[in-house]
């Protein structure tokens, strides 16, 4: 870690993390940083940066409380709860897509609805934070979301949609399979590989051809 910033304290480590937002390398070594300081004190000031009138500290707010505690997430029940009030009345799109993202890295029971709701929001950000939040849900209305979105007009939530769909949920349906051998037509080659990759996985008492598949390649 850079900037020496175990010696910094958590105000002087926000203050940096928000002064290099625009540089997404630097900002994610210092959030690392922030979110491996799982104490009470570091859930209040992430809890208080949520309540600013600044989309960029409410960003930031969100992108600590959904990992605090990187891989053994702390204060995860207050955390929930904070980022599913924040979702009822944030209108920033990149604010709303970091805190849907956080969601789905929490788990967060009940995430599922309002995530939905916004499938169809004119902001792609929005749209990208839908599939982020869903990922590894298998209800049918979570599945149905994603299938609907790996066609969206944005590449990113057409990737990620398509990689929700076809690596991170173990269901073997007609319908994921249709989306994924739809997007084996599409003109980016990373979208068409994940589809290569999502039939290949659920494909083997299936009819699918690999060699077809490779071949069109």
């Amino acid at each position: 870690m850079s900037y020496e910033s175990e010696d910094k304290s958590i105000d002087e480590l926000i203050v940096l993390a928000l002064s290099n937002y625009s540089n997404a390398e630097r900002y994610e070594e210092v959030l690392v940083e922030l979110r491996s300081r799982a104490t009470v004190e570091m859930f209040n000031k992430a809890k208080a940066l949520t309540l600013s009138e600044d989309a960029y500290r409410r960003i930031l707010g969100a992108q600590i409380l959904c990992q605090l505690g990187h891989s053994k997430p702390k204060f995860v029940q207050q955390s929930c709860k904070i980022l599913l009030s924040m979702l009822t009345s944030e209108e920033n799109p990149d604010v709303i897509g970091a805190i849907a993202w956080g969601l789905g890295h929490l788990k967060a029971k009940g995430r599922e609805a309002p995530l939905i709701r916004l499938k169809n929001h004119p902001d792609a950000e929005v749209r990208l934070g839908v599939v982020g939040g869903l990922l590894g849900l298998a209800t049918e209305p979570a599945v149905q979301t994603l299938i609907e979105l790996s066609r969206d007009i944005d590449h990113d939530v057409r990737n990620w949609a398509t990689f929700g769909l076809g690596s991170q949920i173990d269901e073997d349906l007609p319908e994921i399979r249709q989306a994924l051998y739809d997007r084996l037509f599409d003109d980016d080659e990373e979208i068409h590989l994940e589809a290569i990759c999502g039939l290949a996985r659920g494909s083997v008492n299936q009819t699918v051809s690999l060699g077809l598949l490779v071949t069109h390649n």
